[in-house]
Formats: C-alpha cells, sequence, structure tokens
C-alpha cells in the first residue's frame, strides 16, 4: 500500500517569521491545565533545538517543535533526520509548522493540502507518527482554513497566549522579563508560549528561563499534554532512506507550489 492511501485511511478513521495572528473561532491559544505552560519552538528543524532539548531534560519537562519541511533546511538531510528521531526518543511532541512556511490564508485549499501532506509524509518516514497539531506560519488563520484543516485533515490548529517576540528581534532582557513576568504569577495561569528556535536567543536563553518555570511552579508539558489529547493521529516506525527522502521538486521556502 502507497504511504499517502495508508495514512488517508488511517486518518479517515481516527476522525469517525513575525507573528501577526488574530482570534479564530476553533485555534488553541492556552492550556487546559491547571499549572500547565507549553513553551513551544517554531521553524525547525534547527541546530538549537538541542540546547532546548537539553534544558528540558534537566527538569523532566517537554517541549513542542512545529516543524516546517523546507524553511532553514530540508527535513530530510541526514543531519535533520538523526536530530528529529533524538528530540522524538526524548518525548518532546513533534507537530506541523506547514512544508514551506506559507501564508495559508493566501492559498487554495489544494495548496495547503499539499503543505499539510508533505509534512505528514516526511514525518511518518522519519518518525512513523502523522502530527495531529499544526500552528499557521506568522498566527495566520482565517475561518475557511481552519475548517478546511479540520474536516479534512483532523487537525487542531494552534497560536499561542505569549509571544516571546524573538522573531521581532527582541533582546534578551525583553525576553527573559516575560519569563519573569510568568514567574511573579502566583496563579500560574495556563500558557502556550510562542518562540523560534532559528533564532540566537534560544542558544542561551532556555538555559535560564525553562529551569525558572520549572521552578516557579508550572509544570511544563507539550501542546497535546497540556490539552489532555494525543499528539499524533498515527504511530508506527521509523522507515529506511530511500529516493524520496528529498525536498527536490517540491515547493520552496515560502511558496506554495
Amino acid at each position: 500500500m502507497k504511504f499517502s492511501l495508508a495514512i488517508a485511511s488511517a486518518i479517515l478513521a481516527f476522525a469517525s517569521a513575525a507573528p501577526s495572528k488574530r482570534q479564530t473561532e476553533g485555534v488553541v491559544e492556552t492550556c487546559d491545565n491547571p499549572n500547565a505552560m507549553a513553551i513551544t519552538y517554531d521553524d525547525g528543524p534547527y541546530n538549537w533545538d538541542y540546547n532546548v532539548n537539553d534544558q528540558f531534560n534537566a527538569v523532566q519537562g517537554k517541549t513542542t517543535y512545529f516543524l516546517n519541511g523546507y524553511n532553514y533546511g530540508c527535513i530530510y538531510s541526514e543531519e535533520n533526520v538523526s536530530h528529529l528521531r533524538a528530540l522524538y526518543e526524548n518525548g518532546h511532541q513533534m507537530a506541523s509548522h506547514t512544508w514551506g512556511h506559507v501564508h495559508l490564508t493566501q492559498l487554495t485549499n489544494e495548496e495547503i493540502d499539499e503543505q499539510v501532506q508533505l509534512v505528514e509524509d516526511a514525518l511518518w518516514k522519519i518518525l512513523g507518527v502523522v502530527p495531529k497539531y499544526l500552528r499557521p506560519p506568522y498566527g495566520e488563520v482565517d475561518d475557511r482554513v481552519v475548517q478546511h484543516l479540520q474536516d479534512r485533515w483532523g487537525i487542531t490548529v494552534v497560536n499561542w497566549s505569549d509571544d516571546s517576540e524573538d522573531s521581532l528581534g527582541a533582546s534578551d532582557d525583553h525576553i527573559l522579563g516575560l519569563y519573569d513576568s510568568f514567574a511573579a504569577d502566583g496563579s500560574h495561569t495556563p500558557r502556550i508560549v510562542l518562540n523560534h528556535a532559528t533564532y540566537d536567543t534560544a542558544s542561551r536563553l532556555p538555559q535560564i528561563y525553562v529551569p525558572q518555570m520549572a521552578n516557579a511552579g508550572y509544570s511544563l508539558q507539550t501542546v497535546a499534554e497540556c490539552l489532555n489529547d494525543s499528539p499524533y493521529k498515527v504511530v508506527g516506525g521509523y522507515s529506511e532512506r530511500d529516493d524520496t527522502w528529498t525536498c527536490e521538486g517540491k515547493p520552496l521556502p515560502g511558496a506554495a507550489a
């Protein structure tokens, strides 16, 4: 059975850059669990994901990576495959951020389908999972996009409650000040926090704010965990590399086709 048909059958069974998000019905923006914080990282895979991984592991916390197929590099590179498998084996959540970091509201439903399918194909081959969660690039969705992703793909769309503004060039002091404000929140308000794996702040700040949040009494959870949900539509095993493990002939970063 070809991969796409297998995934489509499983999903059918299951179903019986600078952010500019707006509030849209059906989009998750915060956690359900009391004291839960989902600190998330967009735009990878990228080298600094390893640093993020190490900091969460040190406090027995988990994070969520919203991944592109072809943005800062090709998801199928040997380095990225090894990288993603290490993160997955440490229990972190792998979620979709579209294939090429595109503006979903500017795409047709058919173009959206390609962006979703290519990421699902890649993560199925590399990790043996089909992600249930997707974060739209730039936080941009509308009712049509959300409805299509839910109805056609069984996807949960996620944005955020708090933005570190790292992608806007926020200083270290600004980002750490945001986390300081969370630590001072004695009620431990549930949050989903946006960060990016591709800015150098991810190489030096998680070692400060991750233990700070754990010590402040937050439970550092994946997005799916903090919503009491499963992260994947299908779970299988790793596949062997073949000549389909390539970004050649697929949409370029930022392009629909």
